[in-house]
């Protein structure tokens, strides 16, 4: 980083760590009935659905992960002995079973999944009696859109929703073919209408996945130069009306016979996994500052076909045809449990319940921070496309990530909420908050504009105590220059807040903050002879024992830094080893009752 550190210090572990849930969706061909799937969550079974039919197939298309902890699925049926109507894609709910059917005899198949307030979407397509194959979207198992049969085939394949508009893509076929991606033109769709495409007259190419970034939208896929396929990444404004060849082609694998069909978005990239057919597969990965594609990492996979791909703090996570197999930033991750090979992968980080303690600090960095675990709420619900709205970005190009409020003026509210997680404050520590910023327009900053809240409840938008307000430190800015700000939280001693990083604006202006730090220093208060709870022996060698307790109660041992070195549940008068601990003062805290007493480990 360019800016010089508060603190050196590395990100502070959680008062938890912070747990993650791994599905994994498995296929294996049975050679009696066809194929069969399963899909585990952490090496344990949770669904299998396989055929005691002949020729009777069942295929797991897409799986997806939410905030609140549920996985969704899309199950294929498939009468291999039938005509192309015998197929049908049911939309599930690991622990529910099917909870959206999608209707038989009409040859539907479902390949991609999307999630937004509790709404279920899928994207696919549908045979026609014509004999061709036509768009399809449903949500929460209902028509959204279906493509009028007009002569030429379109298939609809990844799909994103924004603020309920759903955005498809796929491929088109041209008057150039009969149909088929081999005379197909990548195609993008917006709540069912097209939008854009790459049609170039003799250059065939198709789409599979699709996200929104920045104002942008992103398409993974292939395109057919010199008669050979090449994975391929797109770019197109989600602000776009329908018009040929208005998408934007911005980087090609470089090895021949390759197919990038899946993509995840992250701070500052688009990760690509693609498949060079018989020869490898792996992770391309896109810089939005850059013009062309960097190999992030290969893995050997036999079969043509990639699985999907998904990351957060821990790295990159991707499924593959491997046996038993699945790769964390390229490295192999055996599966002791299964020999089926993996198709789908789908992960939860349950951070909601995360409380870190001190010194709590965010850089924002990619791969290195907990970002994940912040909130950001836009008060005119349109985050993502054409308002303002917070995110994590490099804002210079040279791998320097900070949070930034972007600039817009499309509504009258631009506010939105830069939320962290809990931080917990022991009792007796003065804290502080510390925190760079910078904005590019002084000048035209609202009156209203830049403020942080602490709230010691539940996050509610728009509740909190002001401790932080620009219009009072303008003068002590300059404009696009780094200026560092601390403020007291001492009053919050004992307490578990969130800080609020709040703008508000009839016309947004950039707002930038970055390396957050809120760190403390025990001042003796909370500590009295009124205090039932003690420790004995003090000082102590090895062996500590709790007096005071009410019950069963959880107890942290915290050192001088606000860090907490170890916690135990104990019972009134039962003792805790502390033979690990270095010799120095700490302090021992109730949880319960927030009760603390210090003591000497000799």
């Amino acid at each position: 980083m360019k800016k010089l550190l508060l603190f050196a210090a590395a990100l502070m572990t959680a008062a938890g760590a912070m747990a993650q849930d791994i599905y994994l969706g498995t296929y294996k061909s049975v050679t009696e009935t066809g194929y069969e799937y399963k899909i585990y969550k952490n090496g344990t079974e949770v669904q299998h659905y396989y055929s005691t039919t002949p020729n009777f197939n069942y295929y797991l298309e897409d799986m997806i992960a939410t905030k609140d902890g549920s996985v969704y699925y899309l199950n294929h049926f498939q009468n291999t002995e039938g005509t192309e109507m015998n197929h049908w894609t049911d939309v599930n709910k690991v622990g529910a079973g099917v909870i959206y059917n999608s209707p038989t005899g009409r040859g539907i198949i479902l390949t991609g999944l999307a999630y937004e307030n509790g709404d279920i979407y899928a994207s696919g397509s549908y045979h026609s009696d014509d004999g061709r194959d036509y768009g399809y979207i449903t949500k929460n198992g209902s028509v959204f859109y279906e493509k009028t049969a007009n002569g030429y085939e379109c298939k609809m394949m990844g799909i994103t929703v924004v603020n309920g508009d759903v955005f498809t893509c796929g491929g088109e076929a041209s008057s150039e073919g009969s149909g088929g991606e081999d005379y197909s033109y990548v195609t993008v769709w917006k709540n069912g209408e097209p939008i854009g495409n790459a049609y170039v007259s003799g250059q065939y190419s198709y789409g599979y996945d699709i996200t929104l970034y920045n104002s942008n939208l992103y398409i993974c896929g292939k395109v057919k130069e010199n008669g050979v396929w090449k994975g391929a990444l797109w770019k197109l404004s989600a602000s776009a009306t329908s018009s040929t060849n208005n998408m934007t082609l911005i980087g090609t694998v470089s090895d021949n016979a390759s197919i990038c069909k899946h993509l995840y978005q992250d701070a500052g990239n688009i990760y690509v996994s693609y498949t060079v057919t018989g020869v490898e597969s792996g992770v391309y990965k896109f810089n939005y500052t850059e013009t062309s594609f960097s190999k992030s990492f290969t893995y050997h996979a036999p079969s043509t076909s990639v699985g999907n791909i998904v990351a957060n703090n821990h790295g990159v996570y991707t499924a593959a045809n491997g046996g038993g197999k699945y790769w964390l930033d390229g490295q192999e991750v055996s599966v002791s449990y299964t020999t089926e090979s993996i198709r789908k992968i789908a992960m939860i980080c349950n951070s909601s319940e995360t409380t870190y303690n001190l010194p709590f600090e965010d850089h924002f960095e990619n791969g290195a921070t907990y970002w994940d675990d912040w909130y950001t709420y836009d008060y005119n619900t349109q985050n993502g496309y054409y308002s303002a709205y917070w995110d994590r970005i490099d804002y210079s190009g040279y791998d320097d990530y900070a949070a930034w409020h972007h600039w817009a003026c499309n509504y009258d509210n631009q506010g939105a909420d830069l939320v962290s997680p809990k931080i917990r404050i022991p009792a007796g520590y003065n804290a502080t908050l510390s925190f760079y910023t910078k904005v590019w327009d002084l000048s035209d900053m609202p009156s209203n504009g830049s403020r942080i809240y602490i709230t010691t409840e539940d996050y509610t938008p728009g509740a909190g105590n002001i401790i932080w307000d620009m219009n009072d430190h303008i003068g002590e800015m300059t404009e696009d220059t780094w200026t560092q700000f601390s403020v007291d939280l001492s009053e919050y001693k004992g307490q578990t807040i969130q800080v609020i990083f709040y703008y508000y604006g009839e016309c947004a202006h950039d707002w930038i903050v970055d390396d957050v730090v809120v760190t403390g220093s025990y001042d003796g208060i909370g500590e009295n002879s009124e205090v039932a709870l003690s420790v004995m022996p003090n000082p102590a060698n090895d062996v500590i024992r709790v007096n005071g307790l009410n019950g069963t109660e959880e107890v942290n041992i915290i050192n001088t830094l606000g860090q907490v070195v170890k916690s135990a549940h104990l019972s009134d008068g039962q003792s805790i080893n502390i033979s690990d601990l270095s010799a120095g003062v700490y302090m021992l805290r109730s949880e319960n009752n927030a009760q603390v007493v210090k003591f000497t480990v000799k």
